[in-house]
Parts: structure tokens; C-alpha cells; sequence
């Protein structure tokens, strides 16, 4: 098993629709008001986006954020290959459609800072 972090930004001021757009694709939208609340295109792009992560092996997957600055962390037997496979396809571009405005990014695509060396680790 492979572990990865990688490191983004979120444009300033859009820190909040950043985290109503995970919690959509959390489905923990049932204990929080969304406001705006998820249209059914947000819905469906985000169970698709779901579960084509899952499909691509990736696991144990969370995001942490200190002011716009976004750490994701995530499992899986190849990182390389999983994030390869979860931004793939049509549901891959619609998803980074759907973050365009939120994210920094450079030609169409988030800026992100990959880290694969791990010094320690412990469970």
C-alpha cells in the first residue's frame, strides 16, 4: 500500500462553497444546511465522482484546510495510477469543471504540489 499527500489552494473567498461542495460529495448534507442546497446535476456528478474513486482504489482519503490552503491525504496500492483513474473520463472533467472557480489552477487544471516521501508513519 502506497500513501500520498498533496497540497492545494483554495481561491480566496471560496473557502466556503470549497467545503459545501465536499460535504455534497459526502452526502452529509442531512446535518448541515447547504446554502445554496444541491441541485440533482450536483448530486448525481458527485455520487459518480464517489464512486469512481472508489473504483480506482483510492482509500482512506480526507482533506484538511488552514485557511485556503487544502492538504489531501489518501491510500492506495498505486497513488500514481488511482489518481490517474478518479480524474479520468467524463466524470473526471465535469468534476473539475464543477471545482473551476474554487481551485488555482493553470490550463484547466488544479495546481497541486505532490509529496510521496514518508519518513515515519504509525498506526
Amino acid at each position: 500500500m502506497e500513501r500520498i499527500i498533496f497540497k492545494m489552494k483554495c481561491k480566496k473567498g471560496q473557502e466556503k462553497e470549497y467545503i459545501r461542495k465536499h460535504k455534497l460529495l459526502m452526502k452529509s448534507y442531512t446535518d448541515i444546511e447547504l446554502n445554496p442546497p444541491p441541485t440533482v446535476e450536483e448530486a448525481a456528478l458527485c455520487d459518480a465522482t464517489w464512486q469512481q474513486h472508489k473504483k480506482a482504489g483510492i482509500r482512506n482519503y480526507s482533506i484538511f484546510m488552514k485557511d485556503n490552503d487544502l492538504y489531501a491525504y489518501f491510500e492506495s496500492d498505486n497513488c500514481s495510477k488511482s489518481l490517474d483513474l478518479a480524474t479520468a473520463g467524463e466524470i473526471g472533467a465535469k468534476w473539475q469543471d464543477f471545482m473551476g472557480g474554487i481551485l488555482e489552477q493553470e490550463n484547466g487544471k488544479p495546481v497541486f504540489e505532490i509529496i510521496t516521501e514518508q519518513v515515519f508513519h504509525m498506526d
